[in-house]
């Protein structure tokens, strides 16, 4: 698919979202946080995160907007999800395709 632009590890945006994860990730460590999770992202995993995440957002599924909230996760944080029996490619159809069997208050967590 042709895009108008690409999200890249040098956007400004994505290193100000790079920063404040980070900043997250040190508060759970330094206790300031509940604890979530050992694991912490890079800056390429977040972009390869974003980027569909995105794109999705603007797909419709059956006539109806993409709505979904997603958290990247290891799985060491995500024991008690629910887990596809297959793992799904995390790509703009893919999201557009499950987001309507998420319940309204639930979160898809992403692990690689």
């Amino acid at each position: 698919m042709t895009r108008l632009f690409k999200i890249s590890v040098d956007d400004e945006a994505v290193v100000r979202i790079y920063e404040n994860l980070k900043s997250f990730v040190n508060a759970f460590r330094q206790g300031r946080m509940p604890r979530g999770g050992s694991g912490s992202i890079s800056l390429s995993e977040l972009v390869a995160f974003l980027e569909p995440s995105f794109w999705a957002s603007l797909r419709s599924n059956e006539g109806r907007p993409t709505r979904f909230c997603a958290t990247p996760v290891t799985p060491d944080v995500a024991v008690d999800a629910i887990a596809f029996k297959n793992a799904i490619p995390f790509n703009e159809v893919e999201l557009a395709k499950i987001a309507p069997a998420m319940p309204p208050s639930g979160c898809l967590a992403v692990s690689a």
